[in-house]
């Protein structure tokens, strides 16, 4: 019995062995598959991010466009501001020579109705 058991004994040691490998190469399979999932869901959420990127520059260079634009109302309003206050300031003018003109006109009629013209 002795000649048995050492092919016994090595018999089970590389049915051991041939079960290892067996659950590695599982092991490996269902790294394999886990990898690829990761890889789909990684891309997608890169794609995700990307297209989310985009829409945020576009929403960016709108709101850009919308400040450029703005602050060419705010320079048109100042400009038409400005304008009005020169006219009023002219018209302040034209009213003070035309008051003066008017007290001169006043103070002539005044001084002709003393002398009774």
């Amino acid at each position: 019995m002795a000649p048995v058991a050492p092919r016994t004994r090595a018999a089970a040691s590389l049915l051991m062995k041939q079960i290892a490998l067996e659950n590695q190469s599982r092991r490996i399979r269902r790294l394999r598959a886990k990898l690829v999932t990761e890889r789909r869901e990684s891309t997608a959420i890169k794609e995700g991010l990307e297209t989310k990127v985009s829409s945020l520059e576009r929403d960016l260079q709108i709101q850009r466009c919308d400040n450029h634009s703005l602050r060419n109302t705010v320079t048109m309003y100042h400009k038409d501001i400005d304008h009005r206050i020169s006219q009023m300031v002219e018209a302040k003018k034209e009213h003070k020579t035309n008051q003066v003109a008017l007290e001169a006109s006043h103070n002539t009629i005044a001084g002709l109705t003393e002398i009774g013209l």
